[in-house]
């Protein structure tokens, strides 16, 4: 006879709402994390010389979603008007598919599939 179960052997997971990246300001590489808020995209972290950044991305700013190739490694490049911010994942494998994924479901951004422009 197998063992009487006690409650859940899994919880379900919680939504991930932050994730490890990497970005570049400047000539200036940050590693820390993207933190999806209510309102925006909330990107934290340090430099060479102790250098910290702190940005705020409104989900409304960001025009353009999209997971590029740059040098092999898959980025997530994020159109903000005239800017083009990259992002880099240094998280789980298929975080940064996951991040684009949900910055689509927030913005108003398009983004390409296979060479076509879908929203």
């Amino acid at each position: 006879m197998p063992p009487a179960r006690r409650g859940r052997i899994m919880e379900p997971m919680t939504e991930t709402t932050s994730y490890a990246v990497s970005w570049t300001a400047g000539a200036i590489r940050f590693v820390g994390y993207a933190r999806l808020g209510a309102d925006g995209l909330r990107l934290a972290g340090g430099g060479p010389g102790g250098r910290e950044q702190l940005r705020a991305l409104r989900y409304e700013d960001v025009t353009g979603v999209d997971v590029v190739r740059v040098n092999a490694h898959r980025e997530l490049a994020l159109d903000l008007g005239t800017e083009r911010l990259m992002l880099s994942s240094l998280d789980r494998p298929g975080s940064l598919g996951e991040l684009a994924d949900r910055l689509r479901e927030l913005t108003a951004s398009t983004h390409t599939t296979r060479g076509r422009r879908t929203r």
